[in-house]
């Protein structure tokens, strides 16, 4: 695991005592029914995770930018 999926996890994870790995992260940011659901990950991401590491992690896990957002 890159140490950008790890930093991304540690924060995401850490904040709501999940286990989610980087790929049902990438999944969760890139659907927008984790928007409707308000799903808690999602939201840690977006709002707890450094915007360069948003964008790094989205490259690394091959998510589209224009889905994550």
């Amino acid at each position: 695991m890159s140490i950008v999926a790890v930093r991304v996890l540690s924060t995401v994870n850490a904040a709501y005592g999940t286990t989610l790995s980087a790929e049902q992260l990438a999944s969760k940011i890139s659907d927008p029914a984790s928007a409707v659901s308000f799903d808690r990950s999602a939201f840690s991401f977006f709002s707890e995770a450094d915007g360069s590491l948003q964008i790094s992690f989205l490259d690394e896990m091959h998510v589209d930018p224009t889905a994550a957002s």
